[in-house]
């Protein structure tokens, strides 16, 4: 049986060195079936400026979606796990409260305070080094 690799949520952040071609362990993750959306980071992505901006939106639109926190959950996530003053911003912790919400996934930011908060509650998915 093949072993199913664990779920990742790339934040806007990831997205735009996967489209820059910055960082090719995106990739990876991609072609290992790995990676999920939430509606947030498909929304910002939407904003953006994509290359082939139909056919992107229409891939991203095709990946598994993890269950959005919603207010109510996030707001409560926020005192529970003082995310609070941490500089990072409010549809940030509601990725990751979604990650939390929706068991093994794991959250891929490179923003680094993000990335540092993700990692206090043991959330955070590092890239193997090259």
């Amino acid at each position: 049986m093949k072993a199913v690799p664990p779920s990742v949520l790339l934040d806007t952040s990831a997205w735009i060195a996967h489209y820059r071609g910055t960082d090719p362990r995106i990739t990876i993750l991609i072609q290992q079936e790995s990676v999920v959306m939430h509606p947030i980071v498909l929304g910002e992505l939407a904003m953006g400026n994509l290359p082939d901006r139909a056919n992107t939106i229409e891939q991203l639109r095709k990946l598994p979606t993890i269950v959005d926190a919603g207010h109510r959950f996030t707001l409560d996530f926020i005192e529970a796990h003082r995310a609070f003053g941490r500089g990072i911003g409010y549809n940030d912790v509601q990725l990751i409260a979604s990650v939390v919400l929706n068991g093994t996934v794991k959250l891929l930011s490179f923003d680094r305070r993000l990335h540092e908060f993700a990692q206090t509650i043991q959330r955070a998915h590092t890239l193997a080094t090259q």
